[in-house]
């Protein structure tokens, strides 16, 4: 009744409780009465193939039906107007293909299939379409069938099978076959027919492309005689016309399919009964193509040219795996395809595009010359990527600033570089300070516009404040005080920009390898959402666009198709997705011209934009929907195709700039056709802007344009107001407008220009805004000059824009403005600053000449810049110009190659010409008395000359101790460690050392600037700050070291960043051994690792040691092995155990009040009432910290690695929200998060030990986490990391003996250090807390208020929170403002944790194992003794304690590893974690009769008896000493333990302890082995022996019963510990393999040793864990000789082995395992490594140890 599978699936009931809506297994749906059962609609409401895949569809030729055959082995017809299902037919063999006849009156159809389901493979039967009954039916191939087709008249059935060949059938002679095409290698695909039916050719699955006559079957060799055959159907996917079609966006993806629409002629003619095929003419001007990650694509057709491709293509997102078949209605109208597997069938609707209707008086398309300045911007991102910076060089600091080793990505030493094998180390090496600066640099002003390579980029914000961009930021200006608010996010030159509607958020997006697109206040700089990276742009973001209401934002890709896509940004969500065609867009901008918002819009899905650029306007509508509706723009006989600028809705109508000068007027935003122009402009109309009035009438609207003019239009379109900029601005660089905009009240503008200056106009004046312009700047090709006064806080520039600008580093103003004759690239000022010297050329010809003026110099007057003297020498642009300390030597560099020295006195007469180099000059500099120069050129090579005759000296040796007055060149030796501290494609191209030389500054050329202590011979502590976009040529001190100049040639901008020293110094003393701590060296996961029982394990694959192979021979009965994957399911049950011992604070309490912990790689949420846990699992390294928000929702936790991740992640469920790479090395110590949610801190454990600095705009981290900013702290050890919210300095970081204060100041840190003054000592800071409330006057020791605080922040003690220090001393620190202002004595032993609950109380945990809770003014409350818990823990020193949200629990964690619950209410305690507590764990056993329980043994000296359903410890029982083996009699009463294996409690070491696993009482203890016991086994309950192996290389017999010793078996390897025995299953005989890879066979009753492997390769062994066997070789992996097997374990049911490796990863092969290379189930890996496994005695459970964490993994095992 309800189809062929009427199993339910799925059932849903109506609202109103009437009907009843369910799926059945049938892949069918219907809908019934919920009162009778009654069938609503008549049968389903959709119906499909339901098994397997869908083979292939095929069209009826005239009518809308269509066929597909299945898996299912079903034919179905459907029609295409009602979308029902019209006919079935069942058959018995698997159907593989169908056709329809030319007239529709039949269908071929062909079987495949194999085994038994291939009964008919090979078959093709004929059906009649009325009925679907079988008219034919023959089977001539004995190969399943792959495809069939029709010649176009009909005459001829041609059947492709999967051997390659191709039967020929006549079909007016019953099918009758004619002839057999054989030529293929592989199974046949596609069959097309040529349009007269002469001719076929085909494709196969191996990529052939063959041609046959279709009379006869002969294969045609000559493919050129075919050249011009038309065919009838284009199915073949390799071929001439749809060659291109195969150049994909992604390099996985495959073509599967096309195919053509045909255009028909006329209806059939019917002649008599027998109807006429109709005469398909190839009319095609597309084809449709699929590929096998389930996209559909148009393309133009034919499509022969990658270009056609680009420019000329449809994609579309389809199908979830690869697209089967797609074949176009006989109307062309219609487009149906099918997924293979997904057994999806989608019908597309086909509506052609209104193409541009071109006018017969424009240029053709590429003839149009573009204007000089859109030559940047028109470029595709392909051709961008030399501007882009270096991939991955945007590498925090912490990641720079680590040691060589684990340094991925950092270059190595530049041993290699010609430059370093010259450097000589001076006589007497100083000493180098590798600590970081104690100071900060603060980004103070930007110098500097974007004019170059974007438009319609000044804005005003909401405030009135002018937005703009420069490089990588986005500076927003307050032109009255002149101050600046600098949005500091992007990584690389920022290529767009958009303000909404009411200036209060901007949009910016970057190009570069990974660009991102940042939304932002306007007001505050502060980040509001980041697209995904999965979202990003490829090549830059080319433009943004808001909408009207702001909530949608348009992003437009710089890749090759200009892809468009349209965010919800607020809800971080995806609305539509498209292209924009192969023609660089230029901008987008946004339909809707009403007050409704986007949402009201989306009611009758109105919202569309437009898309302009080169050549191309589009407009789009229904951009809410799936696939945007695309239309060209109209243009008629109006406009002419060109290049399109700029775009405003203006009335609702959208106003087009273009290149021309017009202004295009559109009917409507929804028709897209032309209705007037307008000449706007003597030349291109560069920028728009619209100001929309309350009143319709007073809209206006205001172009500027390359003639420098800028013009207001009514709505009329009639010019009412025209100003011409240099009558604004007479002092214009370049007149050109690039950008301009309305004030939000209308009443000014703001301009942008090509000269880079930004100034305001005043619309009913006409007049400039002030005095003067509020941004000036260098905007013409290169800005490379760049000099400080020596004695006054000012600088000079000069660039390629023929101009000198002298500016105040404290007005940031030009003070004088010089106009020059050609570009400079050079400028220096005198020692005592009276003149200025300026070097002519950039090497710009005009009309094929350099200018006169190329290669000469003048020199200014700097009070008045009066010229003093002119000259010139060389034949090339000045590069480099430099004075001698005592003025008599000016040196000037060229790029002729040569250095032309000047003699001061002599009116600058030229002294000498240094002729040493052979490429351009980049770097002068003099020795400290001016007698020598020292040189360098671009090829890194350094010259060095004396002075006085220009005498080159070739060894640098002898001038290896001269003091140089500067330091601008950076291939010498004081500059070598910033070489070595570069990221991967960088290096440092411009040094500087400071006034003071005490400072050396260094630029890269990934625009990086870094500041270290000189000399920097070697790696060591730096700041880094980050702006530039693209490399950083020159850098300058001002003078008296207050700021540091940094400028970028290819940005024309200067940074100049404040240099803010710390001025407190440090007054307390030191506080020796009694404020030390041992536990502080083991903090970050470093607890010292004793004595690893496989760290000396040698390969068994190397040739050294392969030993044990030839102690192994094939078993007699040798079975093949199962090449299949086990079928197995493992899933994590329990784990027991938390990384505490060398952690702190790893304990948290979620929202719900469920405990959150680390162990091994997993992130565990304990739900302690139901006893079960849920896991973070997305680590793949151990965790050594963790943190969670103030809500209790978001957690974040990091990783122990050379590359450390850090994850942040849903605390309550264990989702994965985010995560972090490449902002750590070693390890990541410590992390906190911000009170807010929004801030995330992570301290990393490099060299320097960095801090990084995480945001989420939303708190949620979800999709808008990213990376904030980097810092290094200190060479000391940092051990934790806070965030203090609301404080000046909220960032602190300490550790031993040093803490630090930082901030974010523009995404740059600012850091100062904490003073501890003379009334305490200096100690490690072990942890810390924000203060409830200020408690520096309260308790305690008051400090001396007279010892000043340096108010860095500007803030008041009063503003600031304090912060709380644990000392080692046990002594807790009070800081304010930086500086110690009290202390309270609060523990005997050093105070490990602190925290702070929401009742206003504080809790203290400290070595004395005491737990104290204090007051708000931190007056004692109450204390908790750990000593006196039950059960007593193993060690009392507390290192975490954490209190609920409701402040009634509370978690304390100690050292060994035991975690207990506090009920504050009643004090009263509970166990609640456990784990071994010192050093290893290795001791593992199953009881071999009670399934539910297992044993472990650690360093400890603790047996643990676990049970598994209850998931707790039973029993357990100190023996005292460590234990590394562990072995249950086989009937499960006893158990005994070797002692042993920690070197400094190796007094019992070699003896055993035989314990009652019921009571947990010795029974017996022994000793006759002199090292401890590294594996114990139990012979078969008849033999009655015990085996216990020793590190000493033998193995000592006891009985069982009494445990007697009875003798020792010694092999012959000398020096090998024995790491796993076993007995033979008869007991006869022990199996024994050494550490070296040794394998001993011994037989018991003779006490001999077998040599023949042949003896033994027939003996079954009880429990098998010696890994050296024949079943045991496909365990060991080949070609990795550094992956060792650690141990073997056998399923009790013998088909299934676990085999544990030393990289901690873990595997399940079916067993035996004879062959390489077999599949296997992964495991998660372990933290460390696991040393042993072992499975329950019921094989239900795998129990694993983490042997270094100290952990126990229990997994459920399930078969499949």
């Amino acid at each position: 009744y309800f189809g062929s599978n009427p199993v339910i699936r799925s059932l849903c009931m109506a609202e109103d409780g009437t009907s009843i809506l369910f799926g059945t297994r049938g892949a069918s749906i219907y809908e019934i009465s919920a009162i009778d059962g009654s069938d609503l609609r008549g049968g389903p409401i959709t119906i499909g193939h339901y098994l397997g895949k869908i083979e292939c569809i095929a069209v009826h030729p005239s009518k809308f039906d269509f066929a597909t055959v299945g898996q299912d082995r079903t034919l179905r017809v459907y029609d295409m107007n009602t979308k029902s299902q019209l006919k079935l037919a069942n058959f018995d063999g698997d159907v593989t293909t169908l056709v329809y006849s030319p007239v529709g009156d039949t269908i071929a159809v062909g079987f495949g299939g194999t085994g038994s389901s291939g009964n008919k493979s090979g078959t093709v039967m004929i059906l009649n379409d009325e009925d679907l009954v079988v008219v034919h039916e023959a089977r001539d191939s004995k190969q399943p069938i792959s495809v069939v087709a029709f010649s176009n008249e009909g005459e001829t059935l041609a059947v492709g099978s999967e051997d390659g060949s191709i039967l020929l059938y006549s079909v007016q002679d019953d099918y009758e076959l004619i002839a057999k095409c054989i030529r293929h290698t592989g199974k046949i695909i596609a069959i097309d027919f040529s349009l007269d039916g002469e001719w076929l050719r085909s494709n196969s699955s191996t990529s052939e492309l063959c041609f046959f006559n279709a009379d006869d079957g002969s294969f045609i060799s000559n493919n050129s005689s075919l050249r011009d055959v038309q065919w009838a159907t284009n199915t073949c996917i390799y071929s001439w016309h749809v060659r291109a079609i195969h150049d994909t966006p992604y390099n996985v993806e495959r073509i599967t399919c096309t195919h053509t629409p045909t255009v028909q002629q006329a209806a059939p003619v019917m002649d008599g009964d027998e109807p006429q095929p109709k005469q398909p003419q190839l009319l095609a001007d597309f084809v449709a193509s699929g590929s096998n990650i389930g996209y559909i694509s148009l393309h133009s057709f034919p499509c022969t040219t990658k270009e056609k491709v680009i420019s000329e293509s449809h994609r579309y997102p389809a199908h979830v795996d690869s697209v089967g078949g797609l074949k176009f209605s006989f109307d062309s109208k219609r487009l149906l395809s099918f997924g293979a597997t997904d057994r999806t069938i989608i019908q597309w609707a086909c509506k052609s595009e209104t193409t541009v209707a071109e006018s017969t008086d424009h240029p053709p398309i590429g003839d149009e010359k573009l204007p000089e300045e859109l030559a940047l911007e028109v470029r595709n991102g392909a051709k961008l990527s030399e501007e882009f910076m270096p991939d991955d060089c945007d590498i925090p600091v912490g990641k720079l600033n680590s040691s060589t080793a684990g340094t991925t990505g950092l270059l190595p030493s530049p041993e290699n570089d010609v430059w370093v094998s010259a450097l000589v180390d001076p006589t007497v090496i100083p000493k180098q300070n590798k600590a970081v600066p104690d100071m900060s640099l603060m980004l103070d002003y930007v110098y500097g516009y974007e004019s170059q390579r974007m438009r319609n980029n000044v804005r005003y914000t909401s405030t009135g404040d002018i937005v703009y961009v420069v490089a990588t930021l986005g500076v927003v200006l307050n032109a009255n005080s002149r101050s600046q608010n600098i949005f500091k996010f992007h990584t690389d030159a920022i290529s767009s920009i958009a303000c909404s509607q009411d200036g209060s958020i901007i949009a910016t997006g970057q190009m570069g390898h990974n660009p991102s697109v940042a939304v932002w206040d306007a007001k505050t700089c502060r980040t509001l959402f980041v697209l995904p990276e999965s979202e990003r742009p490829k090549g830059g973001a080319c433009c943004v666009a808001f909408s009207r209401s702001g909530e949608l934002l348009i992003v437009v890709g710089m890749d090759e198709q200009h892809t468009i896509s349209v965010y919800d940004w607020k809800n971080c969500f995806l609305v539509s997705k498209c292209h924009g065609g192969s023609q660089r867009v230029l901008g987008v901008c946004f339909t809707n011209d009403d007050e409704k918002t986007d949402m009201e819009e989306n009611n009758n899905e109105d919202i569309g934009f437009v898309s302009y650029g080169v050549k191309e306007l589009r407009i789009w509508t229904k951009i809410r929907s799936r696939f945007p509706v695309c239309h060209r723009a109209i243009l008629g006989n109006v406009g002419v195709l060109q290049t399109f600028l700029t775009c405003e809705i203006f009335n609702g109508r959208p106003n087009v700039g273009t290149t021309d000068g017009n202004l295009y007027v559109f009917e409507s935003t929804n028709s897209g056709k032309l209705k007037h122009a307008v000449k706007a402009h003597i030349g291109a109309v560069n920028a728009m802007h619209c100001y929309r009035s309350k009143k319709a009438e007073s809209n206006l609207l205001v172009t500027g344009g390359r003639d420098g003019a800028i013009r207001l239009w009514n709505n009329d379109h009639e010019c009412i107001k025209e100003f011409m900029v240099e009558a604004v601005l007479p002092a214009c660089q370049s007149p050109r407008v690039r950008s301009v905009a309305f004030s939000n009240d209308g009443t000014r503008l703001v301009v942008g220009t090509r000269g880079a200056e930004i100034f305001e106009i005043i619309i009913q004046e006409g007049k400039l805004v002030g005095n003067r312009s509020a941004v000036e700047a260098h905007g013409i090709r290169q800005l490379c000059g760049l000099a400080t006064h020596p004695m006054k806080e000012e600088f000079v520039t000069t660039g390629d824009d023929c101009t000198l600008r002298i500016w105040s580093a404290r007005t940031y103003i030009p003070i004088k403005t010089m106009k020059l004759d050609t570009g400079s690239r050079a400028v220096c000022y005198s020692p005592d600053g009276s003149l200025i010297v300026v070097g002519f050329g950039c090497g710009n010809r005009v009309k094929g000449k350099l200018s006169p003026k190329e290669g000469s110099y003048v020199i200014l007057k700097s009070n008045d810049l009066k010229v003093v003297h002119e000259g010139k020498d060389a034949s090339s642009f000045i590069t480099v110009i430099k004075y001698s300390n005592d003025m008599r030597i000016l040196a000037i560099g060229s790029d002729d190659c040569y250095i032309y020295l000047y003699d001061v006195k002599e009116l600058y007469a030229r002294r000498v010409t240094i002729k040493t180099h052979v490429a351009a000059i980049s770097s002068l500099d003099f020795s400290s008395n001016g007698s020598y120069l020292m040189s360098a050129d671009v090829t890194k090579r350094v010259c060095y000359t004396d002075v006085s005759n220009g005498i080159d000296i070739p060894s640098s040796s002898s001038l290896r101790d001269e003091k140089w007055a500067t330091s601008t060149t950076p291939f010498v030796w004081p500059v070598k460690g910033f070489w070595v501290s570069q990221p991967k494609g960088a290096e440092p191209v411009a040094t500087q050392k400071s006034w003071g030389g005490s400072l050396l500054a260094a630029g890269n050329s990934a625009g990086n600037v870094y500041l270290a202590h000189y000399p920097c011979p070697d790696r060591a502590g730096f700041l880094k700050c980050s702006g530039h976009a693209g490399p950083v040529n020159h850098l300058a001190w001002v003078a008296g070291d207050t700021y540091l100049l940094s400028c970028g040639s290819n940005d024309h901008m200067v940074l100049q960043w404040k240099c803010v020293f710390e001025t407190t110094r440090e007054s307390g003393d030191e506080g020796g051994k009694s404020c030390q701590d041992s536990e502080v060296d083991a903090d970050g996961g470093h607890q010292p690792v004793l004595s690893n029982r496989f760290l000396n394990l040698q390969s068994p694959m190397k040739d050294n040691s392969i030993q044990w192979t030839s102690m192994i021979a094939a078993p007699s009965n040798m079975k093949e092995d199962d090449v299949s994957a086990p079928n197995v399911d493992v899933e994590l049950n329990f784990v027991h155990g938390i990384r505490i011992g060398d952690c702190r604070q790893t304990l948290r309490y979620n929202e719900d009040g469920n405990v959150l912990y680390i162990v091994s790689t997993l992130g565990v949420i304990y739900l302690r009432s139901e006893v079960t846990q849920l896991y973070y699992r997305g680590h793949k390294n151990a965790l050594i910290s963790i943190d969670v928000d103030s809500t209790g929702k978001i957690a974040a936790t990091g990783e122990l690695d050379d590359n450390p991740e850090i994850h942040v992640w849903d605390a309550k469920t264990g989702e994965p929200l985010c995560k972090f790479r490449n902002t750590h090395s070693g390890g990541v110590t410590s992390l906190a998060f911000s009170k807010s949610g929004q801030y995330l801190v992570s301290l990393g454990q490099d060299s320097m030990h960095s801090i990084s600095i995480f945001f989420s705009p939303s708190g949620k981290w979800g999709q808008d986490g990213y990376h904030l900013c980097s810092s290094s702290v200190s060479v000391s050890k940092m051990l934790w990391c806070t965030y203090l919210e609301g404080n000046d300095f909220p960032i602190v970081v300490g550790g031993a003996g040093s803490i630090y204060f930082f901030r974010i100041v523009r995404s740059i840190n600012e850091k100062v250090k904490g003073v501890f003054g003379k009334r305490v000592k200096i100690q490690p800071i072990v942890c810390a807390v924000s203060a409830l409330a200020n408690i520096g006057n309260g308790t305690g020791n008051q400090v001396d208020k007279n010892e000043s605080v340096n108010n860095l922040a500007g803030g008041t003690a009063e503003d600031e929170r304090e912060l709380l220090g644990g000392t080692v001393s046990g002594h807790i620190y009070v800081f304010n403002k930086y500086k110690v202002v009290n202390k309270i004595s609060a523990h005997q032993g050093a105070v490990n944790v602190i925290t702070a609950t929401c009742n206003q109380v504080y809790i203290t945990g400290g070595k004395d194992g005491l737990v104290k809770v204090w007051s708000i003014d931190f007056k004692p409350i109450h204390s908790f003794r750990t000593q006196y818990f039950i059960p007593r823990p193993f060690a009392l020193s507390v290192h975490a304690v954490v209190c609920n949200q409701l402040g009634t629990s509370l978690l304390i964690g100690l050292r060994g590893g035991e975690v207990f619950e506090i009920s504050l209410p009643s004090n009263s305690h509970a166990l609640i974690i456990e784990s071994h507590s010192q050093f290893e764990q290795h001791g593992l056993d199953a009881n071999p009769k009670f399934s539910d329980e297992f044993a472990t043994s650690g360093d400890d000296g603790v047996v643990r008896v676990w049970s598994i359903s209850k998931r707790s410890c039973l029993r357990k029982l100190m023996v005292d000493f460590p234990s590394r083996s562990l072995c249950y009699a086989p009937n499960g009463t006893v158990m005994i333990v070797g002692i042993g294996g920690v070197p400094a409690t190796s007094s019992k070491d070699g003896s055993f302890t035989a314990i009652d696993s019921t009571t947990m009482e010795i029974i017996k203890e022994g000793r006759k082995a002199k090292q401890y016991l590294t594996d114990i086994k139990y012979s078969t309950s008849d033999a009655e022996l015990v085996a216990m192996a020793s590190n000493d290389g033998r193995v000592y017999m006891h009985d069982s019963k009494g445990l007697e010793y009875m003798y020792v078996v010694e092999t012959a390897s000398k020096t090998g510990s024995i790491r796993a025995v076993d007995f033979s299953s008869d007991s006869k005989m022990l199996r024994i393999a050494t550490n070296l890879n040794e394998l001993f066979f011994y037989i018991i009753e003779s006490k001999t040793f077998v040599t023949n492997a042949s003896q033994v390769r027939d003996i079954g062994w009880a429990k098998p864990t010696v890994p050296f066997a024949w079943n045991n070789q496909g365990l060991f992996r080949r070609g990795e000789d550094d992956i060792l097997v650690l141990c073997v374990a056998i399923h009790p049911g013998g088909a299934l082995a676990c085999v544990t490796y030393n990289d901690g990863t873990v595997r399940l092969y079916r067993y035996p395992c004879q062959s390489y290379q077999m599949p296997f189930v992964e495991v998660p890996k372990m933290g460390s490594q696991a040393s042993r496994a072992v499975f329950s005695a019921d094989g239900q459970y795998l129990i694993l140890l983490d042997s270094l964490i100290r952990c126990t993994l229990i997994y459920k095992i399930k078969f499949t």
